[in-house]
Order: C-alpha cells, then structure tokens, then sequence
C-alpha cells in the first residue's frame, strides 16, 4: 500500500568565509527512524500549528497567496506560507538559530550573552511541549522573517519506503550574533561543511549523506559565495518535484532520479519542467553510504 508522504521543511543553512560557502550538516541519531546516522539539513514536519491564524500573523516578507506561487497551485495559501513558518520553526529547535526580527530592522542577535541564555531556555521549553512557538514569538514581540528563507528544491521520499516525506528545501544565509548547536535528541553532532568537502567526505565514508543533501551539496559546489547563490536563485522556478525510485540490483538498493535512462522504465514521470534535475541522476548504497553509481 502506497504511504502518503507528510508534509516537511529543511533549511539549507550557510555562510561565507575565506575558503568559499559552507553549509550546517547534522548528523541525525543512529536510532531515528528516518536516515538514522546520516548527514542531513536542520527540518522537520510541517505541523498544524504552523498553519495557524496566530502563527501567520507573526510573519512578514511573504502572503500566503505569494507562498502558493513559489510552491505551487497544488497546495493551499495557508499550507504553503506553513512550509516556511516550519523551516524557521525547526531551525531554532534543532539548531537555535532563529529568522526573525523584534522592533528593530536587523534579525535578532544572541550575541548578548543574556539573551543568548534566555533564547536557549526558550528553545529547551519547546522542544520538551512545554511551549509553543507563537507564545515565544507573541512573548517576545518578534516576527518571523520569511524573506530569510529562499525556495531552493523539492523532493519526495521514494514510494517504495515506509516513511515518506514531501520536503520543501529552503536556503538561508546564517544571521549575524547565531551559532547553530544540536539539540542532543534527534540530532548527535553539527558541523559547517564546504559542499565540495562534504561530497568527498561522503564518498570515504566519513560523512554519509542523505540522497537528497549528496545531490543538493554537489550543486551548490559550483559557488563561490552565498551573493552568487542568492543572485543564481533570483526569478528561478524549480522544476517538478523530485520523486526518486527505488530499486534493487543485485541485491544492491539503487536511486534512479528524474533523467536516468532507466527512471521512466520504472514507472517514473518525465519532467514538464526540468531546468534544476539533481546531479547525479543515479545513487546505489554502499557501505552505508550513498554513492554515485
């Protein structure tokens, strides 16, 4: 029987630095039930809350009716800005950095040690249930910057899995006075990874990606700075979602991706719109690892 996928947000989180563009990569706890002990992007479902008449109102740079644009017609208004509302949302819980903004124009600061200490107690009570995050927001008279979070890609877990996700990626530079730090649960280990050595340390074993962050990670490669990437975003229309398919050869698991010679065969829709198709457009597992075939 075919799961329906959930609804999910991840943040592609970034910054320059002297030796070119790195990204925050987690490390996600071996016993998750989803890509246990794989690298991945800060995210995770998009709840109902996110959706929420309170919520919305907390945020600016983007209607409901533009998120649809950016995502879309085959979501709802509301849905679509709640993809971004989740990405904020689970960025701070996972890794306390936060999109937003209080009365002043700049996102907000933790360089403040006290505010830093405060903001780290509000994030332990959210993620234990014991607040939500539009009493934070409300609390803290601050509004969540949707503009920060630029629509990068679409994937779809493949439907031969018994957990499934319709993630939007969203990229975002890292605000001034925030430093990204896991949470301990679900995530083990963080670091800031320039994409080139991420893919290299994925293909020794060192680093094992998730298919979606290897083929987004080899894209971003191309770029020198996060302008150039941000200039390279401006006006682009994703192409269709992303739905790899699953097979097995030779008792190997195989990723076959929109462009593969092989992917129509199995079932697989060619794309209407393809101007951003992952590369490689084929993956097998290897050691752990997922592997270019």
């Amino acid at each position: 029987m075919e799961i329906a996928p959930s609804r999910a947000s991840s943040v592609i989180l970034v910054r320059d630095t002297p030796n070119g563009v790195e990204t925050f990569l987690i490390k996600r706890h071996e016993a998750s039930s989803f890509m246990g002990g794989f690298y991945a992007f800060p995210g995770g479902n998009v709840e109902a809350s996110d959706s929420s008449d309170e919520l919305l109102r907390c945020v600016e740079g983007l209607s409901p009716d533009a998120a649809q644009d950016r995502l879309g017609k085959g979501v709802a208004p509301e849905i679509a800005l709640a993809h971004w509302v989740a990405g904020i949302r689970e960025v701070f819980e996972e890794v306390g950095v936060l999109f937003a903004r209080d009365e002043g124009e700049t996102l907000i600061s933790f360089a403040d040690k006290n505010k830093r200490k405060l903001f780290e107690e509000y994030r332990e009570l959210l993620n234990k249930g014991e607040m939500t995050f539009a009493r934070l927001l409300i609390q803290e008279h601050l509004t969540l910057t949707a503009s920060s979070l630029i629509h990068y890609a679409h994937w779809i877990t493949p439907l031969a899995r018994s957990i499934r996700y319709d993630t939007h990626f969203f990229l975002a530079q890292l605000p001034t006075g925030q430093t990204p730090s896991v949470d301990h649960r679900e995530t083990i280990e963080g670091i800031w990874q320039r994409p080139e050595e991420a893919v290299k340390e994925n293909t020794a074993g060192a680093c094992p990606l998730t298919p979606p962050a290897l083929c987004i990670l080899q894209g971003l490669a191309s770029f020198s700075s996060v302008r150039e990437i941000r200039k390279y975003c401006t006006g682009r229309r994703l192409s269709d979602p992303i739905l790899p398919i699953l097979i097995h050869v030779q008792d190997t698991e195989t990723i076959l991706l929109p462009g593969d010679k092989l992917y129509t065969e199995y079932g697989g829709e060619a794309l209407e719109h393809c101007n951003n198709l992952p590369q490689p457009l084929r993956l097998v597992l290897k050691d752990g690892r997922w592997l270019p075939a």
